[in-house]
């Protein structure tokens, strides 16, 4: 007989609650697909593992900006959830550039609650080690939030903007002494 998505929502829910009942002690990522519609055995399989590696992370040239189901800020509500859940995240990319690096670590420090990961093949290798995976910003002063047009969150020793997909750049004025990851200065 053929199997529904309902059912193998179902049976994919309890086969990984199965797991982690035999494994209690052993730590469970699970390659997800954020996207999926959300439903309670979308919450089991997430409850049952310790991370959820999102491949392409913040970096994934399918995301857009504004609101919409296949927006930035959609991925972020749903790493919220994975969070709220129980679990993390790791945000996996395939970027080359530095500035494709910059933006993928923007991305984690704006979700980040400590137990989460990023990582990029190129930079992110002990033999290829990028500077900027060293950055240490302390602890956040509170949530990412709305700032002219950006999204920001604040940190003890320093602030991180994002800017989302599809969007106009931005010229804002952060105030003076500021530097970037490469520890160039920032101009006002």
């Amino acid at each position: 007989r053929q199997m529904t998505e309902a059912t193998w929502r179902k049976y994919m829910a309890d086969f990984m609650e199965e797991v982690r009942r035999r494994l209690p002690h052993i730590e469970i990522v699970h390659n997800a697909v954020w996207f999926a519609p959300s439903g309670p055995e979308v919450d089991r399989q997430i409850r049952a593992a310790d991370v959820i590696e999102l491949e392409r992370g913040i970096n994934d040239g399918g995301l857009t900006g504004g609101d919409g189901f296949w927006s930035l800020r959609n991925l972020l509500r749903y790493i919220d959830r994975v969070h709220q859940l129980g679990a993390n995240v790791v945000l996996e990319s395939d970027v080359d550039s530095v500035a494709e690096r910059e933006y993928g670590l923007a991305g984690y420090f704006l979700i980040s609650d400590g137990g989460d990961g990023i990582g990029n093949d190129k930079g992110g290798r002990p033999d290829d080690w990028w500077v900027g995976y060293d950055t240490e910003l302390g602890a956040p002063h509170g949530p990412r939030y709305e700032w002219h047009g950006l999204i920001r969150r604040d940190f003890e020793r320093g602030t991180v903007l994002l800017n989302p997909p599809d969007s106009p750049a931005r010229t804002v004025d952060v105030g003076s002494g500021h530097r970037r990851v490469d520890g160039t200065a920032v101009p006002r």
